[in-house]
């Protein structure tokens, strides 16, 4: 017999997840179907794969004209729309000036904290990322301390996902 609730075919995708999110005042950006009629609000914006692990697409696109120029070219390109969203910008850098990209797994009610990236740049990546004795202790405490630990369980049951990552900031 199957568990409605923790059914697979129920778990949420990036785009509900995050619409979800922001109906709930969790988040406070929003996330647009590159091929929905809702007009997007708040600029800057990143485009990214519905579903895939790569990451923004597109840099920080700053209004509409722009963006429609990037989807001009992603359709010139042969690429589709269908399976593209736009993502409002919501990242604040620290006091140092410096952006945080955290990530956890969460499997079966626990969470594991994986990793504290911090860099100069709003897409924090492995290669990007400051390397001193400050920030390794940083995220030495992050993954000691699991200081999120209570949210990051809450949205994976809020998506109906029994394990997994996230990244976020």
């Amino acid at each position: 017999e199957i568990e409605l609730l923790n059914h697979p075919l129920l778990a949420m995708r990036r785009y509900e997840l995050l619409r979800t999110l922001r109906e709930a005042g969790v988040n406070d950006f929003d996330v647009y179907r590159l091929t929905e009629a809702r007009r997007i609000r708040r600029f800057p914006v990143f485009v990214r794969g519905e579903n895939d692990h790569k990451g923004a697409e597109s840099g920080l696109l700053g209004s509409q004209e722009e963006l429609a120029a990037f989807v001009k070219n992603l359709v010139d390109a042969g690429k589709s729309r269908d399976t593209r969203i736009a993502v409002e910008f919501h990242a604040s850098k620290g006091e140092d000036g410096l952006y945080r990209k955290y990530a956890a797994f969460y499997l079966a009610g626990v969470v594991i904290p994986r990793h504290l990236f911090i860099g100069p740049h709003w897409m924090v990546k492995d290669e990007t990322r400051v390397r001193d004795d400050a920030k390794l202790a940083e995220e030495r405490r992050y993954c000691d301390e699991h200081p999120h630990a209570a949210w990051i369980a809450s949205v994976f049951k809020l998506a109906n996902i029994d394990y997994g990552r996230i990244d976020y900031g």
